[in-house]
């Protein structure tokens, strides 16, 4: 038997990639550490979006700098995923029952990384 799970995002929310690969990095070294070679996870979301900043230029005598809001596209400081509700953000299958414990355990330790509220979901398969 195969056990499945993963975390579900409650809400539809916007992730950064930085949040994403937080979680990832976090979720592979727990994995590795207790159930070497025996998990497969996944990142099912991907950060589409760009996340641009347009800077403008305060005080005196920079009035000839900034443009303001004219053709403001601004530069690229990040990318973001957004997530519909319902939308699963990692998956991971264990080959035990108790390694399907470790994985659901790193899941909840790793909702604290991402935005939104987040609900984990384990079921056996196969």
């Amino acid at each position: 038997h195969h056990f499945g799970g993963g975390l579900v995002a409650e809400q539809q929310v916007q992730i950064r990639d930085t949040a994403i690969e937080a979680a990832r990095q976090a979720l592979t070294k727990t994995m590795d550490e207790k159930a070497t070679g025996n998990y497969y996870m996944a990142v099912k979301i991907f950060p589409h979006h760009f996340i641009r900043e347009n800077k403008t230029a305060a005080g005196a005598g920079a009035d000839r700098i900034s443009t303001g809001m004219t053709q403001s596209y601004g530069i690229i400081i990040g990318r973001m995923a957004r997530v519909p509700a319902g939308k699963i953000l990692f998956l991971i299958t264990t080959t035990t029952e108790d390694l399907a414990r470790v994985a659901r355990d790193a899941l909840g330790q790793v909702r604290s990384k991402l935005p939104g509220k987040t609900r984990i979901v384990f079921q056996k398969l196969g």
